[in-house]
């Protein structure tokens, strides 16, 4: 699951912060293993809630899809906004199982009127061929209060951010601006 033989200098030069946060969280997980941390994984194992999984800065691979795409897109829709002001939307998918709670996707409206989430740009229709509804789900978009009742507990809701860890959260924030860079080297 890791790449091997990239070095952790070179995928996070260029935010000294969360290199410094994954350089001693790396120091912590392979001490043991790694008598120099410029031989270890380029990857960073990290906890979501009850996912586990290997983030590499930079890169939106099957990896980072896997997570924001299928159980934290909530955090990351909320953390896009955030940085744009751009409207939340939920495809809330009825067909779910209720008693496993919330089943559908979080994503953000462009001012175009198509959507943004982990995987890039897409139409209502691709958002529902993407995440394979049996159903067609059309879009809501709630309020930011009412966005936090439907997507977390209500602890969580106050303040959603709170059960991360600070790695967890900047990482967050990382893959939120990563998504917005891709999309805006694609408009020109």
């Amino acid at each position: 699951m890791f790449a091997r033989g990239t070095h952790w200098k070179s995928l996070y030069h260029t935010d000294r912060e969360l290199y410094d946060l994954c350089y001693w969280r790396a120091a912590e997980i392979y001490a043991d293993e790694y008598d120099d941390l410029e031989r270890s994984p380029a990857a960073l194992e990290v906890v979501y809630g009850s996912r586990i999984s290997a983030l590499t800065l930079e890169l939106i691979d099957s990896e980072a899809i896997s997570l924001f795409a299928w159980g934290c897109c909530g955090y990351l829709a909320l953390a896009i906004h955030e940085l744009t002001g751009y409207p939340l939307a939920l495809f809330t998918n009825l067909d779910g199982d209720e008693s496993r709670g919330w089943h559908g996707h979080a994503a953000v409206m462009l001012p175009d009127g198509r959507f943004l989430d982990i995987q890039g740009v897409a139409t209502a229709a691709g958002i529902n061929e993407r995440y394979r509804f049996k159903t067609t789900v059309e879009p809501t978009f709630p309020e930011l209060d009412e966005y936090r009742g439907i997507m977390f507990t209500a602890e969580e809701a106050k303040n959603p951010y709170g059960t991360l860890e600070p790695l967890e959260l900047r990482l967050l924030r990382h893959f939120a601006e990563l998504v917005l860079k891709e999309y805006r080297a694609k408009l020109g």
